[in-house]
């Protein structure tokens, strides 16, 4: 029990710490501690650029570009309202590939084949029917490409959008549109020591169904063209990483 005196005297609150001192080496420590984060990160990012320096390059290049002059010609059995006046033209070609892997590369490329109608068209069009034909293919391609020597194969197949205008007595355009399938073969060659550029011979086999942009016919009648065509030509192409 209290006494009167010891009641009149205020209570003290006791403060402890496991460290009632204040330390004069805590600025030291956290400096300290930053510098050594520092230093551990640099050496990860050397590390890492070390790792990088010494990973070899790929020994083929990912990328090309090709140029193509092209010859059109029928190869198969042709039908529909263009056909017996479809003829074989001359046309240009230029393709973008793209190689993921030594042996795969993907590639999207257009094509036009200029007046394939041409002088075949009857009456105001008889010596030129102002038609243009566009291929858009698009797919994959296996790559044969031995490292011993500068010859290289190629082979494979996909999608292909087809669109032919004809022009008209009203001054517009009139023709066929659609989607289709592709199939691609192709060898060349590096005219230099790198392989950066290349010549050689490009086959491309189209078959596609595109429908008319018009009615041809009473109501009702839209027939499609079914077109098998080959574009054969000459390409160069430069490749790069």
């Amino acid at each position: 029990m209290d006494t009167p005196g010891e009641a009149s005297r205020p209570k003290e609150t006791c403060r402890c710490s496991l460290f009632p001192f204040k330390s004069a080496s805590a600025p030291f420590l956290r400096t300290r501690s930053v510098r050594i984060h520092t230093n551990h990160l640099i050496s990860i990012f050397a590390v890492a650029c070390a790792v990088r320096a010494q990973t070899p390059a790929p020994d083929y290049f990912k990328q090309s570009v090709t140029g193509a002059f092209v010859y059109e010609v029928q190869a198969g059995p042709n039908s529909g309202v263009s056909y017996p006046l479809l003829n074989a033209a001359p046309g240009y070609g230029i393709d973008y590939g793209f190689r993921p892997r030594r042996w795969l590369m993907l590639e999207a490329g257009f094509e036009q084949i200029v007046r394939p109608v041409g002088s075949s068209v009857c009456c105001e069009y008889s010596t030129n029917a102002e038609d243009q034909l566009y291929l858009v293919p698009f797919g994959a391609r296996f790559v044969w490409e031995p490292r011993s020597s500068r010859a290289r194969l190629t082979a494979g197949g996909g999608a292909a959008y087809l669109n032919h205008n004809v022009g008209n007595l009203n001054g517009g355009t009139v023709g066929f549109s659609g989607w289709g399938g592709q199939f691609v073969a192709s060898g060349d060659y590096a005219v230099t020591r790198s392989g950066r550029l290349r010549v050689g011979l490009t086959a491309r086999y189209y078959v596609g169904a595109p429908k008319p942009s018009a009615d041809y016919g009473p109501p009702g009648y839209n027939p499609s063209d079914h077109l098998r065509i080959l574009v054969i030509g000459p390409a160069v192409t430069f490749s790069f990483r």
